[in-house]
């Protein structure tokens, strides 16, 4: 995962910028997020399928 003082550092950066959303996160997670914005329900049905029943 991110290491706290970099996650921090984003949230502020955000707040300082007066960013409504601040997403927070690093490699597949920002991936991820990018595609949820354009294609949610295939990133939601991934993600059902990657979950431990």
């Amino acid at each position: 995962g991110m290491d706290v003082d970099r996650c921090a550092e984003v949230i502020m950066a955000g707040f300082r910028k007066g960013m409504p959303e601040i997403p927070v996160g690093e490699g597949m997670e920002m991936k991820a997020l990018v595609l949820k914005r354009f294609f949610p329900k295939a990133v939601f049905r991934k993600v059902e399928k990657m979950a431990p029943e």
